[in-house]
């Protein structure tokens, strides 16, 4: 362990560094030095070392702090050394996730990656795995990864609509009957996507008050990270966590929604075999039992002509 006061931290003017070699430091000296003070109190094994010229405007620096925290993490489950890995590195992988943002020429929100690459190191607590040396890099490598990866599904979407579209241009005039067909399944498309519509409202409704809240800042109002956060009183960090679990928590209940629908159409629908059919129709009395009977032609001579029933 380190003391805090002897760990060297100069705070760069913007746009300037303090030595040659070093980058600008995101973090305010007080702000490094109340995270390394935080540090230098975790207790136990594995323990947190940091070297005595330890400077947080060095990459490296950081890259040895990041390391030793995320195995702590995965080897005791501990959340405070999440949380310190999360508030000494986020600045550092905000910046990266910018410039990636920048390079690749995508339409990507930086703090949606952040987000989801501290959601996936939080997830991933498997013990024995080997140190990470270069946590910056890992982190730029993974949020690389996923802007390329939304970039191809983008892509690869844009171009079934392309194709769809020239097919669709391409093709001759259709006739009325055609058209009254495509009408009907629009209107199922409709009623499709109002009952989709009330699915979501259902599992929007089924959170509970806080996600429903960063839900809405997020996806309805395009709140940054940082005013959801300052808004609520809660970690940036946390922010990004409690949105990914309250997208998890509605698309699963999205699915079972329409997984109970779809056994419910399968409970309603009539078998095809003749017994089945049989079966399900049984209940119900044949179409002649409830028919009057007509008298016969011997019945109608005796009577007579002009004479029924009544005068009988």
């Amino acid at each position: 362990m380190c003391d805090p006061r002897a760990v060297p931290v100069r705070a760069s003017r913007p746009g300037t560094t303090g030595r040659p070699g070093a980058r600008e430091l995101p973090l305010s000296a007080d702000r490094v030095h109340a995270l390394v003070a935080r540090i230098a109190r975790l207790t136990g094994e594995p323990a947190v070392r940091l070297p005595p010229d330890w400077d947080a405007e060095r990459d490296e620096c950081i890259d040895l702090a990041a390391g030793q925290l995320l195995t702590r993490f995965r080897e005791r489950d501990e959340h405070e050394s999440f949380t310190l890995l999360v508030e000494l590195t986020q600045p550092d992988c905000a910046r990266i996730a910018r410039t990636l943002v920048r390079q690749l020429g995508v339409n990507l929100d930086a703090d949606d990656l952040v987000a989801s690459f501290f959601a996936r190191l939080f997830v991933d607590v498997r013990k024995g795995q080997p140190p990470v040396t270069r946590f910056l890099g890992l982190s730029r490598t993974a949020m690389r990864n996923e802007a390329l990866n939304q970039l191809r599904h983008y892509k690869r979407a844009q171009a079934r609509h392309e194709v769809f579209m020239r097919r669709r241009l391409a093709e001759p005039p259709v006739d009325p009957a055609a058209a009254a067909g495509v009408q009907e399944e629009e209107g199922q498309v409709r009623r499709l996507a109002f009952l989709l519509a009330a699915i979501v409202g259902h599992g929007f409704a089924a959170l509970n008050a806080r996600d429903r809240e960063i839900l809405t800042a997020r996806e309805l109002e395009d709140r940054s990270y940082e005013e959801i956060a300052g808004t609520l009183g809660l970690p940036r960090g946390q922010v990004g966590m409690i949105l990914k679990r309250a997208r998890e928590r509605l698309e699963r209940h999205i699915a079972r929604m329409l997984q109970r629908g779809a056994t419910a159409a399968e409970r309603l629908a009539l078998p095809d075999t003749p017994d089945s059919n049989r079966s399900a129709v049984a209940p119900y009395p044949p179409l002649t039992a409830s028919r009057p009977r007509l008298p016969s032609r011997a019945a109608r001579t005796r009577r007579g002509p002009g004479r029924g029933p009544e005068s009988a």
